[in-house]
């Protein structure tokens, strides 16, 4: 029995197998493409995404490499910056004539003198290979003294009257940029020639009057030096025109000199009378405006020693005159009065010396 259960056994084996091998090289239904084997290997089955590597940190040759910020030094232009101290004296003049209709004649004339000041200052100039250069300076003054004639002529006022005032608490400030080119450069000189902008502000303030002619109904009794009496305030803008040079001497010394012609200047400012301000007949309502045009000059030297190789120190010497012409506008400032604009004569002239140090690569 067991022989036989054996030999059924063995029989089934091979039959299956058979079947099985048919199975697996079946063709493929309704192709007639070859069979194929039935691959089961568990790559066939979805499998999850790998997760992310980071990449290998670089080679020391393959590390990004910025270039260096640019050295001043190596630009390709020259660098001057540096700083000044201006002490300087001026005046400023308007002299107020009759309208013209009626005269020539002048009424009044303002005189701020002996307006001494101190300023700093702060300044830059590029020069180009080219030629080309750009160069300018501002600065914030005051005006720490001074004093104010004021006149008044016959036959407007009888008879004559001629108050004096102290002028301090004043203010200054200016401004020039210029854009301009090398005509000429040696290892011993250069000139250029230039154009460019100039702004000066002024701010004069009376204190105080004391009547100095024989009028006795101006400022007498003296008002007190403590009494702000009047203000002028002129803002002045110009175009410039001129030509600058340097001559090097030895190795450490420099001279430098310019002169610039102003060809058109206009002025725009406000007188404020302050103890003629009110309501009554004759009174100002406020200030008094003021326009002009005019030309001028402005010239500058120095000297400048080189102490290192970057820095230098020196001095030098400017000059300024401004003369405008033009009207102040007494149209709705005098109370109960009609008024016009009439004829005015504006003048302001500065000199002095300054120091400096400066800086340049």
């Amino acid at each position: 029995m067991r022989r036989v259960v054996l030999v059924a056994v063995s029989a089934v084996a091979v039959v299956s197998e058979g079947w099985a091998d048919e199975m697996v090289r079946a063709p493929l239904r309704g192709s007639e493409a070859p069979s194929y084997k039935v691959d089961f290997l568990p790559r066939f089955y979805p499998q999850p995404a790998p997760l992310p590597v980071a990449p290998p940190p670089l080679h020391p040759a393959e590390t990004p490499v910025f270039p260096p910020a640019p050295n001043l030094a190596d630009l390709p232009f020259r660098i001057e910056v540096g700083a000044r101290f201006w002490w300087s004296s001026g005046k400023l003049t308007k002299s107020l004539f009759d309208l013209p209709d009626s005269s020539t004649a002048m009424v009044s004339r303002l005189s701020f003198k002996s307006l001494t000041a101190q300023s700093g200052e702060v300044y830059a100039r590029f020069d180009h290979p080219t030629g080309f250069l750009i160069k300018g300076y501002g600065a914030l003054g005051r005006l720490s003294k001074g004093n104010l004639n004021d006149e008044d002529f016959t036959p407007f006022i009888d008879p004559y009257s001629s108050t004096i005032s102290d002028q301090r608490e004043g203010h200054l400030h200016y401004a020039t940029v210029d854009v301009g080119y090398n005509m000429w450069n040696t290892p011993q000189a250069s000139l250029a020639a230039f154009v460019g902008y100039n702004f000066l502000g002024q701010e004069a303030r009376a204190f105080g009057c004391t009547q100095a002619a024989t009028n006795p109904f101006v400022c007498v009794p003296d008002i007190d030096r403590s009494q702000l009496v009047l203000t002028e305030d002129a803002n002045i803008h110009s175009l410039r025109l001129g030509l600058g040079g340097e001559l090097r001497l030895f190795d450490r010394l420099r001279v430098n000199a310019e002169a610039a012609w102003i060809p058109f200047a206009r002025v725009n400012g406000t007188d404020n009378h302050w103890l003629r301000l009110g309501n009554n007949i004759g009174d100002f309502s406020g200030g008094i405006p003021e326009t002009g045009h005019g030309d001028g000059v402005q010239i500058e030297t120095s000297v400048a020693f080189q102490a290192t190789k970057n820095f230098s120190l020196g001095a030098g010497w400017r000059y300024w005159r401004i003369d405008t012409k033009g009207t102040a506008d007494f149209g709705g400032v005098v109370v109960g009065i009609p008024a016009a604009s009439q004829p005015l004569n504006f003048t302001t002239e500065r000199n002095g010396f300054f120091v400096q140090g400066a800086y340049r690569l």
